[in-house]
């Protein structure tokens, strides 16, 4: 490989990008991946804390299905890679209600759909519906706004119809060392040809030829441009609903742009000093504590253990309009409405909750907080509220 005069140019060294690369080097294509940030993988975002007994995920955590690739590398990594418990439950105000299939409720309400002519949004499909009807299917408007990270008012019901379709994940996995160790796999074998730190300004193109015009991402100064045969772009769509790079000329696709949207999702982290959560009211009477839980109409909806490894340490999760809703509050308050929500969910007193927290840690992935790197996490003394430091959004 000659990083120096690539065949192929690779903007992004997230996932997509690493993957690419990966994939023209079993056919010996030289290739450059140029990333904008100070770091490669993308929302593959982990953090290792000596205070925590397991690799905090501020990003992507599962590993879902069998993804033939993601699992190939999974194995490659130096340590486990584990079989998550599926076991959810929907709780209020302390109690377990009936177990609710989101997924199948989400398949009848978009069952007629592929059937009509023109789309419509799934709000569209909702407004058409009796009132008992609609009030029988709303946890697939949860599954929409949290699993899909969707607005209902934007979201295909066709394409969700497609994707409901499509059959669930058999099983779901976590790499014990962290999402971040599986992609690091590839990043290791493609190291030289990956430049961090070098935002790519312009594309010029014609078919065969390419030209990317660069600056330093840490000085903002125009770099040595790069010239290629092709060029495959895996930046973020909002990178390109901005117009941060410029194409000439634009190519055919940018038109659908406009019609598509990235999800937003807040996701909270926390480490407590026991596994508290075991004597709230809400598992009475029962054997087992289910791994994941759901709630209607809290800040954090969505949480779930670290199961099966019996550690102090509860993931909560918020996608959708809900999500977008908390862009722009500080840092405390958000921790303050998913410590509310896991006491509103539990039957327990808010009290007893931050009494056991030892440290959180937040990262806001909606879309227009897409640009800057997060800083560390927040570590204090929750008794205190002196939240040290405050996670940037990207």
């Amino acid at each position: 490989m000659d990083a120096r005069a690539p065949e192929i140019l690779i903007i992004g060294a997230g996932a997509a990008g690493l993957a690419a690369a990966d994939e023209l080097a079993r056919h010996g294509i030289p290739a450059l991946v140029l990333e904008a940030r100070s770091r490669p993988f993308g929302r593959v975002d982990t953090v290792h804390h000596t205070a925590w007994p397991v690799a905090i995920e501020r990003g992507a955590e599962f590993l879902h299905g069998n993804a033939e690739m993601s699992l190939s590398l999974a194995r490659e990594v130096r340590g486990r890679l584990e079989t998550v418990p599926d076991e959810h439950c929907w709780l209020e105000n302390g109690r377990v209600r009936k177990p609710q299939d989101m997924g199948s409720l989400l398949k009848e309400a978009v069952a007629r759909e592929p059937r009509r002519p023109r789309d419509r949004s799934l709000a569209e499909v909702f407004a058409a519906m009796t009132l008992a009807r609609r009030k029988r299917l709303e946890p697939a408007r949860l599954f929409v706004e949290g699993y899909h990270a969707a607005d209902i008012a934007e979201v295909s019901a066709k394409w969700l119809a497609a994707a409901s379709g499509a059959g669930g994940d058999e099983e779901q996995h976590r790499a014990v060392e962290g999402y971040q160790a599986v992609l690091g796999v590839l990043h290791a074998r493609l190291a030289p040809q990956v430049r961090l730190n070098t935002t790519v300004t312009r594309i010029t193109w014609r078919r065969g030829r390419v030209r990317l015009d660069l600056r330093s991402t840490d000085s903002g100064a125009p770099t040595a441009g790069r010239e290629g045969r092709a060029c495959i772009v895996t930046v973020p769509l909002g990178v390109l609903q901005a117009g941060t790079i410029a194409f000439a000329p634009k190519p055919p696709w940018t038109p659908a742009l406009r019609k598509l949207e990235m999800g937003a999702v807040q996701k909270m982290t926390l480490l407590f000093r026991d596994r508290f959560w075991l004597e709230a009211p809400a598992w009475a009477g029962r054997k087992h504590v289910p791994d994941f839980w759901h709630a209607h109409g809290l800040p954090f909806p969505t949480w779930w253990t670290m199961a099966p490894r019996e550690e102090p340490v509860l993931a909560g999760w918020v996608g959708g309009p809900a999500a977008q809703a908390l862009r722009g509050r500080n840092e405390a308050e958000i921790i303050d409405r998913a410590l509310s929500s896991l006491s509103s969910m539990l039957g327990l007193r808010r009290s007893t909750i931050v009494a056991s927290l030892v440290a959180p840690y937040h990262h806001d992935w909606t879309p227009s907080a897409a640009a800057p790197m997060p800083t560390s996490a927040s570590a204090a003394s929750p008794r205190k509220r002196r939240w040290r430091g405050r996670s940037r959004t990207r």
